[in-house]
């Protein structure tokens, strides 16, 4: 039995391909790099912005806390100096 049902729809290959992400949960974690153990979590809608969903947590991190993120918190390095974001 195949994952998925076998309805096309216009202009696409992939069965798959044409299904709408509807009920999609977007999860943040903030994790201690030591120990590894969960400080914080929030979440949100699927479409929230990471970085939107950053700021509606209003999760405090501490000043001297070097934070490593994804591109989507972009604009994050403007609010907290120790942030690594990739190039």
């Amino acid at each position: 039995m195949p994952f998925c049902d076998q309805r096309k729809s216009r202009g696409t290959q992939d069965p798959r391909r044409a299904r709408k992400k509807r009920h999609t949960l977007k999860v943040q974690l903030l994790l201690d790099g030591e120990t590894r153990e969960v400080i914080a979590s929030a979440f949100g809608r699927g479409r929230t912005h990471d970085f939107g969903l950053f700021k509606e947590s209003a999760t405090l991190v501490h000043r001297d806390t070097v934070v490593l993120a994804d591109l989507g918190y972009s604009g994050l390095d403007k609010l907290h100096a120790q942030t690594c974001l990739p190039s």
